[in-house]
């Protein structure tokens, strides 16, 4: 009876070892197979295994020898593993081949504008770099100290150290010092009055900086007038060509910078009309921090849209098909998390905890961004309306809140006439004659609020219909070639919605363009190539991403080169159609017909080793981690940072 129970607990214990390492196996085996278990199938596998384990008969010899035998096969396979991943690591940061974006980001003057220390990344990553590479001037200028729940000062320096890394210099770094988020049972400093005083979220009252590096201007109490202050200020000190802004994520901070941002720089336009920046506004989260991971794969993808909806929906009147996707630079990328650029710039910042885990979205292909034109002869006109607030259709904002604490739509900010107005109407007086080539109306970007028509009467008696305007708030763009225009009449004919209106009225002489010159090549699947891998048959296909130039890939168009034994390039219906035999590699350049705009991108065919390094990556630094229980995934993964094999 004894032995017989002695016999059902080796068995049932040989069992649970074997299930457990046949398990660890199976999970080598998946990830090199590229497919990564999640901890219900291991768990469901284990079960099984083990269940067919108990009952079958193996003599106890054999199963304990088994158990013995496979943590040695185990070892000797992870071993391995690193070994591959040692020899892959090198070759994993992408190789920087291409000089032809000169025209696109050379001797610029580039302002940053985000709201906290990091999201320069979540914005700018690998484009701020492109800029500084190209020799360009860069100014990153922060609206919060992001001392809610952390040191406000640790952050800062911390800012300074990654710009300095990025060859951004400390004198190019500023702060305007005001608080992240505001005490409990305040309104947002966005809604506060303009002198009303102000306590942080962390309890200070006034801006501050780090020693050897005040605020922008230090000491200031915290209240809305200064806050505006300071940001027209530097905008008119530093009068930017080119700036980047967060846009209205979904964060309080977030949308305050956007918004403050507009106010300042409508104010600015007005007064400055000979000031006409590039603005490109775009996304710290859905599009960066939040975007979806896709990092671990053969060639590195473009940023996705979040929603797959043509809309976004942080603020309904951007329009996905609308975006600018910029180049970054190919240093910023790897096939390995481990050296890539952005990575390594993201673990400059230790205090904004989570940030690195957030790695595996912020590294993409390209960035997105927003054009917002700032050519208008609106921003300088006169306007009034028969009622409502008329000053809104020139403000350059095309949302608005009352209340952040409470965002949502229906958006505030769009001149709505009031009930009972018939006439709603609005008059445009530009202060000197124009020859216009278009006019820009914004919808409110409430789906509920919508104009179905208006009427466009001209000083000279003339007069058109609009039709419906974009619903959501997009700028529905008239064209026309109207000589010697003073003044204008917008007036409403058919609306829904209680509060239908306008947010802007834009007015231009010439066609509003971000006037952006570079050409791109792109996969199959539309994400830009740098270090591409074909696959093993050698043959992939390009289209071609143009901005400022022919954006039909012919021979008329460009002409290609290619730079590497065996490999050959040409155009075909449109694509480019490359061939690289195994264990090769080239560099296929595509130049415009005059010669101004160029594109270079390294094409290889690598081995198996190369191309087996990034899963065994996955699977070590992340998987192998995830079979253990929490307290030993942490002791193992400071295990694997102490004996420095990452």
């Amino acid at each position: 009876m004894k032995k017989a129970k002695r016999s059902i607990a080796g068995r049932l214990l040989g069992s649970v070892l074997l299930a457990g390492e046949l398990c660890v196996l199976a999970d080598i085996a998946f990830t090199l197979a590229d497919w990564l278990n999640s901890g219900f199938r291991l768990a469901a596998l284990f079960t099984a295994l083990f269940t067919l384990l108990f009952l079958l008969r193996l003599p106890d010899r054999l199963r304990w020898f088994c158990a013995a035998a496979l943590p040695a096969v185990c070892a000797l396979l992870i071993a391995a593993g690193v070994l591959l991943w040692r020899a892959f690591l090198p070759g994993a940061v992408y190789r920087q081949v291409d000089q032809g974006k000169a025209a696109l980001y050379a001797g610029k003057k580039v302002m940053l504008l985000v709201p906290h220390e990091d999201d320069d990344q979540n914005l700018m990553a690998g484009v701020l770099e492109e800029y500084v590479r190209y020799g360009s001037q860069v100014y990153a200028v922060f609206l919060t100290n992001g001392d809610k729940g952390l040191a406000g000062p640790g952050r800062m320096q911390e800012s300074v150290h990654v710009m300095e890394s990025l060859g951004v210099p400390e004198e190019h770094v500023i702060f305007l010092g005001y608080g992240d988020q505001w005490a409990q049972g305040s309104p947002h400093i966005y809604n506060a009055g303009p002198d009303e005083p102000m306590t942080s979220a962390a309890g200070y009252t006034e801006t501050y900086g780090i020693e050897g590096h005040p605020a922008y201007h230090d000491g200031n109490p915290y209240t809305r007038r200064h806050l505006l202050e300071d940001l027209e200020s530097v905008l008119q000190e530093l009068r930017p060509e080119v700036i980047f802004a967060c846009d209205l994520d979904d964060h309080l901070d977030h949308k305050a910078c956007s918004l403050f941002f507009e106010e300042a720089l409508g104010q600015v336009l007005a007064q400055s009309p000979d000031y006409r920046p590039l603005v490109l506004k775009g996304f710290a989260y859905s599009t960066s921090y939040y975007n979806p991971n896709d990092f671990y794969r053969l060639n590195m993808a473009s940023t996705l849209n979040p929603y797959g909806t043509e809309h976004m929906k942080e603020n309904n009147f951007y329009r996905w098909s609308d975006r600018i996707r910029l180049p970054v630079a190919a240093s910023t990328l790897s096939r390995s998390m481990e050296n890539a650029g952005t990575y390594l710039t993201l673990k400059l910042y230790p205090l904004q905890y989570g940030v690195l885990d957030q790695a595996f979205g912020i590294i993409n292909a390209d960035k997105v961004y927003w054009f917002r034109p700032t050519g208008s002869l609106s921003y300088t006109a006169q306007v009034s309306a028969s009622s409502g607030q008329a000053e809104r259709l020139k403000d350059f904002k095309l949302a608005d809140s009352e209340d952040l604490l409470s965002w949502g739509p229906p958006y505030d900010g769009a001149w709505v006439p009031e009930p009972g107005d018939t006439e709603r109407s609005a008059v445009l007086t530009l202060d000197r004659e124009a020859d216009l080539v278009c006019l820009r109306l914004y919808d409110n970007p409430s789906e509920e609020d919508n104009v179905l028509d208006a009427l466009i009467r001209f000083d000279d008696g003339t007069e058109l219909h609009t039709g419906p305007l974009d619903p959501m708030g997009t700028a529905t763009e008239i064209s026309m070639a109207k000589k010697s225009v003073h003044s204008l009449t917008v007036r409403l004919l058919e609306t829904e919605g209680e509060r239908a209106g306008l947010t802007e009225l834009e007015v231009y002489d010439r066609q509003p363009d971000p006037d952006l010159r570079f050409i791109k090549l792109q996969d199959a699947e539309g994400s830009f190539a740098y270090d591409y891998y074909t696959p093993l048959n050698g043959r992939a296909s390009f289209r071609l991403y143009a901005m400022g130039a022919p954006a039909e890939l012919t021979e008329e168009n460009y002409r290609v080169s290619v730079q590497g034994e065996g490999c050959t390039a040409r155009i075909e219906d449109g694509t480019l159609q490359v061939s690289c035999p195994f264990l090769r590699s080239c560099v296929v350049t595509v130049e415009s017909a005059d010669g101004s705009l160029s594109d270079s991108v390294l094409i290889s065919n690598p081995g198996f080793i190369r191309r087996l390094g990034q899963p065994m990556e996955v699977f070590w630094r992340y998987e192998l981690p995830k079979l253990c229980h929490t307290t030993l995934r942490i002791k193992l993964q400071m295990l694997i940072e102490k004996t420095g094999l990452f």
